[in-house]
């Protein structure tokens, strides 16, 4: 999987700096917790969610905001991932307790 996911480096030269979630293999639906909020986990889970690969940098500047997470799932099927990929999209514009809801993801189509 990890193949198939454009690295932070290939989008930007200077994002070399490993952050907290760095690139990691994501060995389950409860995984997702480490990434997303709300009821992306149990959403994965109920689609069957296989595994995952997330990686993640940031710029050597220490002051810098800026950070890219590029994260890829793997479910049984095409609708399967379909399903799954707009109901997390959905649940991560719902407001959430503690300030704004998070940036919302594109899902990649199935191929």
């Amino acid at each position: 999987m990890a193949e198939y996911i454009v690295l932070p480096t290939e989008l930007d030269p200077l994002m070399t700096r490993s952050v907290s979630m760095s690139t990691q293999v994501l060995k389950g639906p409860s995984a997702l917790s480490i990434l997303l909020s709300g009821d992306a986990p149990a959403i994965a889970e109920r689609e069957g969610m296989l595994m995952g690969f997330s990686t993640s940098r940031t710029y050597e500047d220490r002051d810098s905001e800026n950070s890219v997470v590029h994260a890829v799932y793997r479910f049984p099927d095409a609708e399967a991932a379909k399903r799954a990929a707009k109901d997390m999209s959905d649940d991560s514009l719902r407001p959430v307790e503690y300030g704004e809801p998070m940036v919302p993801y594109r899902a990649l189509s199935a191929r």
